[in-house]
């Protein structure tokens, strides 16, 4: 059995992985790390409220004593916390993109997650195209090619074990998110070219990425350090069949 972390719960991807998680037997218990509590169009599942809990954490650059005791006994966490770039300054991007998942780890750390026989896995989203090098044009491939360079640096240990995934085109499955979250426009977009991607090597369906998180947060990936979007499907494929 499982105790997980997720972030970023109220997004697409964190979404996806927390209704995974939810309905994974394996996995006993989870701790969302949230500015806020989930919202109410999130239609949960009737064992919501008695397999998770909600942390508020008012700034993810940093974590008081009360929060670090309660991830303890975790074994791995999903870190889906993210921002479009649009709006964004580059120094805001790196902030909410490097620092806080950095400032995470650090706390995560402290608390004594993980042991040598079981390590505790970080799984951090980030996508099809980031630029470890970060000379990329694009603010966010340079932005999540520096957290993929950063966390590795960071998570080098013998009690912690770091997976990349970088997903493609996704798209929210639940109705809610399609309807609170989007503009019509990005629904539109997303009924027209979500069966497209999904279907190819360019896409996956926001709940096979949620699976594939939870799974690798469970450690179910031990020799996988990285994931592109076809590995994505076909690792998730190879697990289904065992």
């Amino acid at each position: 059995m499982s105790k997980l972390i997720i972030t970023g719960a109220t997004g697409t991807a964190g979404f996806a992985a927390y209704l995974a998680a939810l309905a994974d037997p394996s996995v006993s218990y989870i701790t969302l790390l949230l500015r806020r509590e989930i919202p109410s169009w999130a239609n949960l599942p009737s064992n919501a409220s008695e397999k998770s809990r909600t942390i508020i954490v008012k700034d993810f650059a940093q974590y008081p004593e009360g929060v670090i005791s309660q991830i303890a006994d975790h074994d791995g966490c999903v870190w889906a916390l993210g921002k479009s770039v649009s709006g964004l300054s580059e120094e805001e991007y790196m902030k909410i993109h490097v620092d806080f998942p950095l400032a995470a780890v650090e706390a995560f750390k402290k608390s004594g997650v993980g042991s040598t026989e079981k390590p505790f896995n970080f799984v951090y989203v980030s996508g099809e195209g980031s630029d470890p090098s970060q000379k990329s044009m694009f603010m966010w491939a340079r932005g999540k090619g520096r957290a993929e360079t950063e966390l590795t640096k960071a998570l080098d240990t013998p009690t912690t074990r770091f997976l990349i995934a970088r997903p493609g085109y996704f798209f929210p499955a639940h109705a809610g998110q399609r309807q609170h979250q989007q503009s019509g426009i990005g629904r539109s977009l997303d009924t027209v070219l979500g069966p497209l991607f999904t279907n190819t090597s360019m896409g996956v369906s926001a709940g096979a990425l949620g699976s594939f998180l939870v799974e690798g947060a469970k450690g179910s990936f031990p020799n996988v350090s990285l994931a592109n979007n076809s590995q994505i499907k076909q690792l998730l494929k190879n697990l289904q069949k065992q």
